[in-house]
């Protein structure tokens, strides 16, 4: 597989505000799990927003502006682009714009073109950025910690802010109670920006690019496979364990055909 990750170096989930861990840190310990099940070889390349021929301008264009049209921001000001040839040139992704997911895909292709990465390579694009798609069913905008596309998109504050938080969250917050305030016992059920569990949930969600590369279909029906896919936090948290198995047995079986399985 090939990773290109749009923070390097040193940069930091949301901001360098209190103890955040750098994003690399969750990555490495993200890829050293997924590659002691598997055995893939991770290779690292260039950041694909650099490697974009015109992706500031075009990138301006893919902000999600309304979450209740599919409208993008079409004649995009000259400040806005401005504000993404700068990001683009000083690796300042996770400035809290959200992009179109499938399109911006569409877009970072033309970089793996450039370079030759063909489909074999699975090239996965991980980004502090926010990537949405949008639901014909209820009309609106969705944020989403993954899209499968080519290449695949990872959206690390995605990880944590797509999938749905308890509904007694919700029904704190309403009543005015801060995040810094939550029991203890609901904060359990939903990741964090410092959340210890991170590196093990990316690394199940770099096992559906995987199999996505592999197949065609990066998801599952079992509840407690990896390969889940998650709607809410709990669900999420619950798929990504190591506990009852990584993996069902379907998938494994699969791993296993291909000598990929090096867990015991």
């Amino acid at each position: 597989m090939m990773l290109f990750p749009c923070l390097w170096p040193r940069r930091w989930l949301f901001s360098q505000k209190g103890h955040l861990r750098p994003s690399q840190e969750v990555i490495r310990e993200a890829v050293s799990i997924f590659t002691s099940w598997t055995g893939e070889e991770m290779r690292e390349g260039e950041c694909l927003y650099r490697a974009t021929p015109g992706a500031a301008e075009d990138l301006a264009g893919l902000r999600v502006i309304n979450l209740d049209s599919p409208a993008l921001n079409e004649n995009p000001f000259p400040i806005e682009i401005a504000f993404e040839r700068r990001r683009r040139e000083d690796c300042q992704c996770g400035k809290g714009a959200v992009y179109a997911g499938i399109h911006l895909a569409a877009l970072l292709s033309k970089g793996l073109s450039a370079r030759r990465v063909l489909w074999g390579d699975k090239p996965l694009f991980i980004t502090r950025d926010y990537i949405a798609t949008f639901d014909r069913d209820d009309l609106r905008w969705h944020l989403r910690y993954g899209v499968f596309s080519f290449p695949v998109l990872i959206s690390l504050p995605g990880i944590i802010e797509a999938p749905a938080r308890p509904r007694e969250y919700y029904l704190l917050r309403s009543q005015g109670i801060p995040d810094a305030m939550m029991p203890d016992s609901l904060r359990d059920r939903y990741l964090t920006v410092n959340d210890p569990r991170l590196p093990r949930v990316l690394a199940g969600i770099l096992l559906q690019a995987f199999f996505y590369y592999q197949s065609g279909d990066p998801f599952c029906p079992d509840p407690f496979c990896s390969l889940y896919h998650a709607h809410w936090q709990e669900e999420l948290l619950r798929s990504q364990r190591d506990e009852p198995y990584i993996v069902c047995l379907r998938h494994r079986q699969a791993l296993e055909k291909e000598e990929r399985w090096l867990r015991g």
